[in-house]
């Protein structure tokens, strides 16, 4: 959660932490305290790493949208951000990069699809499916809805 955090922090106070980035942004005396935190927050602004299913399982729906939505919120396009606000769906795919050649060429099928939304009531609901193997159709997550989605490829 703390990663996600960082994330939503990075990327809406962009503008502010590269005026605090340039010579002279940070009194001297703040420097201490300052400088470390801005080092977490570039870090953040990196391209986040895939959660492992252990550290999601426990989290509740929010949590969970909040985890994903934190790397919309960095990596997605316009259309996936707008729809973030809205009841339409956003899928995020997880590109974990593993070898082909592993398990006899049958390979490790460990990528993540992951669906964002809104409900009726406002509440941020996910959905997502680890261990994904080609030939899962991506519809088995999917809810009839209004609208339409926005698709995130994150590798």
């Amino acid at each position: 959660m703390q990663e996600a955090l960082e994330r939503y922090v990075a990327v809406r106070a962009a503008p502010e932490l590269e005026v605090l980035g340039r010579t002279g942004g940070i009194v001297e005396a703040d420097r201490a305290t300052v400088v470390p935190m801005l080092e977490r927050l570039q870090v953040a602004s990196r391209p986040p790493r895939m959660p492992a299913s252990t550290e999601t399982a426990a989290l509740s729906q929010a949590q969970q949208h909040d985890v994903y939505g934190s790397m919309v919120a960095l990596r997605g396009n316009v259309s996936a951000q707008e729809a973030m606000a809205t009841q339409d769906r956003v899928i995020l795919g997880l590109r974990k990069e593993t070898r082909t050649t592993v398990k006899r060429g049958q390979g490790d099928y460990d990528d993540r699809i992951v669906v964002l939304w809104r409900d009726a009531e406002g509440q941020d609901m996910c959905g997502s499916s680890s261990k994904l193997p080609p030939s899962r159709p991506l519809n088995t997550m999917a809810t009839p809805r209004r609208g339409r989605s926005a698709l995130v490829l994150l590798t």
